[in-house]
């Protein structure tokens, strides 16, 4: 049976991390397939999911882990349903961290993993599904989150979809904060989901209400890509207010235009 493509262009990761008993799973999270330029093909995140460390404050580990990881692993499905591939991808290399970023000191908690590995099947991109959201998000606006939130298979094995309204606007101080807020707080492994804008498309709504066509919801559907969920991570005043950072898609654009190549101050 098909699996949407949504669902499947969202990746349960987990960060392997090296210990005296050899390497061990630590830490889990999302991942979303993007296509780059020039045909590369990139697994996009955040900072805090590939170093395993709180971005307001690089000393300190989240998630129990003894130090950052060393690898992603990970499984890519088809959504025409073929076998799924398995994969592993550094996280290091000899020059260093081998993803790229934004500007982290200013705040951006993204993090770009490209993947070199060639596939066995067309992977099932944002860009083949969702186009990237031309409009602003706004407060009021609603969105879907698409992630592994918890464990993967403790509830599904696929892609839990969680919408969500945005609640506030871009920023527009002096400290201009890359993120905007929605009202979905930070749930362990959603970090690193997604962010889309959900519309009906304006012909079905009718048809909608129909028995037959709410079975078609997932063909009904317009997506558009907003941005990156990071939840709560590097500001504990949002786990009080039960708020989550969104980082627009825009920066993760900007990150293939200018990016620099990753940094983590303590390295494994």
């Amino acid at each position: 049976m098909a699996t949407s493509p949504a669902s499947c262009c969202s990746i349960y990761l987990q960060g392997i991390v090296n210990t005296v008993k050899g390497p061990e799973p630590f830490g889990f999270a999302t991942g979303f397939l993007y296509a780059g330029p020039n045909g590369t093909r990139w697994l996009v995140t955040n900072w805090h999911v590939v170093t395993g460390r709180r971005p307001d404050d690089p000393g300190s580990l989240v998630g129990g882990k003894p130090h950052s990881p060393s690898w992603l692993r990970f499984t890519i499905h088809d959504p025409a349903g073929s076998k799924p591939q398995d994969m592993e991808v550094p996280l290091y290399d000899a020059d260093g961290p081998t993803w790229i970023e934004g500007d982290r000191e200013h705040g951006v908690d993204l993090a770009l993993v490209r993947l070199t590995a060639p596939p066995r099947f067309r992977l099932p991109f944002t860009q083949s599904f969702a186009p990237n959201s031309c409009f602003a998000l706004e407060p009021a606006m609603d969105v879907v989150i698409v992630g592994h939130p918890f464990k993967l298979g403790d509830h599904t094995n696929s892609a839990v979809w969680k919408s969500a309204m945005v609640s506030s606007g871009q920023d527009t101080s002096a400290e201009r904060r890359p993120w905007i807020l929605v009202d979905t707080p930070g749930t362990p492994g959603m970090s690193g989901s997604p962010v889309y804008k959900r519309t009906l498309r304006t012909s079905d709504r009718k048809a909608f209400r129909s028995t037959y066509a709410v079975g078609q919801a997932g063909e009904r559907m317009k997506l558009e890509l907003a941005g990156v969920y990071a939840g709560s991570v590097g500001n504990k005043d949002l786990e009080k207010l039960q708020l989550g950072r969104v980082f627009p898609i825009d920066l993760v654009e900007g990150i293939l235009r200018d990016g620099k190549r990753g940094v983590n101050p303590f390295p494994p």
